[in-house]
């Protein structure tokens, strides 16, 4: 199993938990963080753990900034907890979930992505 994090629509992050013969994908609010809540919820529909997940890839460059950031943040955090591999990759380079499988396993475990923004951050007081 492997998990796709799609934070560029700006009102939801798309969460997809995919194989090579299967994807479940939901969504969960921008303004809301209930990521880990959706990947819980996957996981628990499959009747999969998270030690199943060999992999994650993860959408950057597109997107709120601060969807973005979550987005990478946990990706990062469960890749590092699993000791997985991460794929960063750009909207545009977005593929047919399962011609993701050998890129996001050709990553080394234990190297990390870095969140690449479209904007600067609007942050209102």
């Amino acid at each position: 199993m492997y998990l796709l994090f799609d934070p560029s629509d700006d009102q939801q992050v798309q969460v997809t938990l995919f194989d090579a013969s299967f994807s479940e994908q939901k969504s969960c609010s921008t303004k809301k963080s209930d990521i880990l809540l959706v990947i819980d919820e996957l996981l628990k529909e499959k009747q999969t753990s998270a030690d199943q997940v060999q992999g994650i890839a993860v959408v950057v460059g597109a997107g709120r900034f601060t969807s973005t950031r979550i987005a990478t943040v946990v990706a990062n955090s469960f890749a590092y907890v699993q000791q997985i591999p991460v794929l960063a990759l750009q909207k545009q380079g977005l593929k047919e979930l399962t011609e993701l499988i050998p890129e996001i396993e050709k990553q080394t475990p234990g190297e990390y992505v870095s969140a690449t923004y479209s904007g600067q951050p609007n942050i209102n007081v």
